[in-house]
């Protein structure tokens, strides 16, 4: 349903070694995906995909969501850290072009403002958000050569 352009976005849990869909969102903002994560029982880390609009931008973007409460038990978030290949994965694999990827450990610190800045591409003279290819730096690290006056 979220690939064919409805609904504003999906959870996703890890269910023994499985991904299942733990919910539907009917709004595409921040605050709806924070109410569901919060009605979830537990502390389970969880996936979520966001259809998000923001303000700058005509079409909405995707926006995957690792979510791994701070108090969620240590192999829980093993098998969430092991599983984000396999939930991107399985969005890519459903033609979802992913805009953004945000991890958190607190849903409270996000909101749509927060990740609108995120989403759109900054405006620092950049084209279609694209960067300055950078090269890393050769083994031994960069030589400074001196030469005689």
């Amino acid at each position: 349903a979220f690939a064919a352009g409805s609904g504003g976005g999906v959870i996703f849990a890890l269910k023994s070694e499985h991904i299942d869909v733990a919910a539907e969102l009917a709004e595409g903002t921040c605050a709806a995906l924070a109410d569901a994560l919060r009605a979830r029982p537990g502390n389970e880390p969880s996936f979520a995909l966001l259809r998000f609009a923001p303000p700058s931008v005509t079409a909405p973007v995707s926006v995957l969501f690792t979510y791994c409460p701070e108090n969620a038990p240590i192999s829980a978030k093993m098998m969430s850290s092991s599983a984000r290949p396999a939930v991107r994965a399985l969005i890519e694999g459903a033609s979802v072009e992913l805009a953004k990827a945000v991890e958190t450990q607190d849903m409270d610190d996000v909101n749509d403002d927060w990740l609108g800045e995120r989403v759109v591409p900054a405006a620092h003279g950049e084209e279609d958000g694209a960067q300055a290819v950078r090269r890393p730096a050769p083994k031994g690290g960069r030589r400074i050569i001196r030469k005689d006056e």
